[in-house]
């Protein structure tokens, strides 16, 4: 089903999709639809378990995050940010605690998209903190400020040990803050389309 950018808020009840999480205080809302979870579940776990066990050894992942944003009327602004699709970006380097990027490849991802699906648009990023928890480093909060600076951009960090994930979203350069609080990434792998 193809869902154009900017829907009334009241036509979003109908999406499929995690439990919504909201940033009253920034007007704002993450939502993720199950196939977008099932997708970066099944990316992430072959890199992070085997055999039944968990290594930080591979070191974060980076990634984009594509989907629709619909924004609330009036001069609050906020809204609603649906993910629908992840694409990752090959890290230039990584480690446990750290990965890096290059921008031309987010460029490329989002040119991809926007030939093969030009009703979705960058929504924000992703990245794993694995094995540490989810919270945005003094370095995730820059790249957040620097690179996906609009109102509706979203950072998702991912802990594949036990799949939480919280979103953050930001409004200027030195404000950023949680959107809700974690949830289970694997809650739309488990439940599919059937999502309350």
């Amino acid at each position: 089903m193809r869902i154009r950018a900017r829907r009334p808020s009241s036509q979003l009840e109908a999406w499929p999709r995690h439990p919504r999480r909201e940033a009253p205080s920034l007007g704002l809302a993450a939502e993720i639809t199950p196939a977008a979870a099932r997708q970066l579940v099944a990316s992430l776990a072959p890199i992070y378990w085997n055999a039944g066990r968990f290594s930080r050894a591979p070191g974060e992942r980076i990634g984009v995050l594509f989907g629709h944003a619909v924004e609330a009327c009036g001069p609050a602004g906020g809204g609603v940010v649906l993910v629908t699709r992840s694409e990752w970006v090959e890290p230039t380097e990584s480690s446990p605690t750290h990965a890096a990027g290059r921008f031309p490849d987010i460029l490329d991802a989002r040119s991809r998209i926007a030939r093969e699906e030009p009703a979705l648009r960058l929504v924000g990023w992703w990245h794993t903190h694995p094995g540490f928890g989810v919270f945005l480093s003094d370095a995730d909060r820059r790249t957040h400020r620097e690179l996906f600076f609009k109102s509706h951009h979203l950072a998702l960090v991912i802990d594949p040990k036990d799949w939480t994930a919280a979103w953050f979203a930001g409004r200027g350069p030195s404000r950023i803050e949680p959107v809700g609080s974690p949830f289970d990434l694997r809650h739309g792998a488990r439940l599919g389309g059937r999502l309350a």
